[in-house]
């Protein structure tokens, strides 16, 4: 048996044991109410169905909360809103604290089982400049999807080239609906160049 498939086993197994756990315990605690109380019959039958219940119900939130973590607290959700007949390969936000950048709108509240979502608009050049990408990166981390259903192939960070007049960015890739094989990510003076050739445009 292959580790992984024994470490699985293992964690299935735990899940479970947490999940009866709570089962357990609601039980426990509906007799000891019953017997505090008098209870007898079917009102002991319903205060043991209700807080078994509810001792599962705490068990399964707690496997959530401790092996998915992906439901527990999605990721942050970015769409980003690509225009007709777009075709470059990688969209590149910038952080750019002056007023003229794009200030990012976030839908929705970071509770359990719900998460935030923002979408951006990007123009032909691939080019964003946003005041704040702070929230790119921290976690629960991020989902990207693309309007026109390209697919997400991954992502890079760091501090931006001098010549852009950012701090940092913050690259997304994206290819057409056949997953194409794509160029590498450019970097340092070559990042500053390409910057500057798609913001100048026209394209």
């Amino acid at each position: 048996m292959a580790p992984d498939s024994g470490l699985a086993q293992a964690i299935g197994i735990l899940m479970i044991l947490i999940v009866l756990g709570g089962l357990l315990l609601g039980v426990l605690l509906s007799r000891s109410l019953a017997r505090r109380l008098g209870w007898s019959g079917a009102q002991r039958l319903l205060a043991t169905l209700g807080l078994g219940a509810i001792g599962v119900g705490g068990g399964v939130l707690v496997v959530i909360a401790t092996f998915r973590q992906d439901i527990w607290a999605p990721p942050r959700q970015v769409t980003f809103n690509a225009p007709p007949g777009f075709t470059q390969d990688w969209v590149i936000l910038l952080q750019d604290r002056r007023l003229g950048s794009t200030q990012l709108v976030w839908q929705g509240v970071e509770i359990p089982f719900f998460g935030k979502k923002t979408v951006i608009d990007v123009p032909p050049s691939g080019i964003v400049r946003v005041r704040d990408l702070s929230e790119l990166r921290g976690p629960p981390g991020i989902r990207v999807l693309w309007s026109d259903g390209s697919c997400h192939n991954g992502q890079a960070h760091g501090p931006a080239p001098r010549s852009t007049g950012a701090t940092s960015y913050s690259a997304f890739n994206r290819v057409e609906a056949d997953c194409r094989a794509h160029p590498p990510f450019l970097d340092g003076e070559a990042l500053g160049a390409y910057i500057a050739l798609r913001e100048r445009g026209p394209l």
